[in-house]
């Protein structure tokens, strides 16, 4: 490979770290601006309707609610809020002047975002994606593979499989990059204007 080739593909191996860490911080903020806003977004009590003025049976709401029970979803809710606190806390202490006070802020918003988290307000906001997502003969059997053991061992064994397969994912594709950028360079006009 030619040294000028080489540099090329260092440079890209850069940007794509770089780009990672854009993305990564780019869901994040995201993530934290929706979260802090909903948090923000107070709504009367009133608005709020429940799952049978909405139109959702009982009996399907009661199934969505142990569909929602049985995948674990507010304390899977509550660990990427957790997540996301400690990202900000980060960021806070990375951009604001060396005080305890982002500490505290972030701290703060952790303690309130799991109390709201594990309320039954956010089930409630689930029960109508699942209600438009799956009809009750479905949920119905739905609830009945997550209660059989094949079920419990997905839901046990999901968390790590996804990580690993993450992490596998994400590790290719940095591999496979700098390659398909070595085979694509040298067509590009003006990259064969810089080799010249």
């Amino acid at each position: 490979m030619h040294k000028k080739a080489q540099g090329n593909i260092g440079r890209i191996e850069q940007r794509m770290d770089r780009w990672w860490a854009q993305i990564v911080s780019g869901a994040l903020a995201i993530v934290v601006i929706s979260t802090l806003g909903t948090a923000v977004a107070q709504e009367s009590p009133g608005s709020r309707k429940d799952s049978t003025q909405r139109g959702i049976s009982p009996a399907k709401d009661a199934s969505i609610r142990k569909f929602l029970e049985l995948t674990d979803a507010k304390q899977h809710a509550i660990d990427f809020g957790q997540e996301v606190c400690e990202n900000l806390i980060n960021t806070l202490q990375k951009n604001l002047p060396p005080s305890d006070q982002a500490k505290e802020i972030g701290e703060r918003l952790a303690s309130q975002l799991t109390q709201r988290l594990n309320s039954d307000e956010f089930i409630t906001r689930l029960v109508p994606v699942y209600d438009r997502a799956f009809s009750e003969e479905e949920l119905l059997s739905i609830n009945q593979f997550y209660e059989s053991p094949a079920g419990r061992r997905l839901l046990e064994a999901t968390p790590t499989v996804m990580e690993e397969a993450g992490e596998i994912t994400e590790n290719w594709i940095k591999g496979q990059i700098p390659e398909i950028m070595e085979q694509i360079l040298p067509q590009l006009p003006d990259q064969k204007q810089h080799e010249k």
